[in-house]
């Protein structure tokens, strides 16, 4: 088979226009400081911020303080809590050795801080 220069050079300009997606894909994320742009870019991650956001909505819409489930230690009695979020809310709440501050006055906050994280992986 023979080579011809439009062939090279079609070739050269797919590449070329592979590698400015990439770019502009790349530049797009650390501009908006998101890393899932598409549901195709990570299904996966979309789905763990899916369940951080109804994990969030359940618990905005609790008759009762968290702090009650926590200590407890019934966290996951609260739907779309799975051992996951619970593990990082206790994570959360425990003691900062370093600070020494006792982060269960902040438990609360939590779905706050979920709901504000949550969309930095989706558009």
């Amino acid at each position: 088979m023979r080579i011809t220069s439009k062939m090279m050079t079609g070739s050269i300009a797919e590449n070329l226009y592979r590698q400015a997606e990439q770019i502009l894909r790349s530049q797009k994320a650390v501009a908006t400081g998101k890393r899932i742009q598409r549901v195709s870019d990570d299904p996966v991650g979309l789905g763990k911020v899916l369940a951080y956001r109804r994990a969030a909505d359940n618990i905005l819409s609790l008759g009762q303080d968290i702090r009650t489930y926590w200590q407890a230690g019934t966290l996951q009695e609260i739907p779309g809590i799975g051992p996951a979020i619970a593990d990082k809310i206790d994570e959360l709440s425990k003691p900062d050795a370093t600070l020494g501050l006792f982060a269960a006055y902040y438990l609360n906050s939590i779905p706050s801080i979920i709901l504000q994280v949550a969309p930095l992986a989706v558009l």
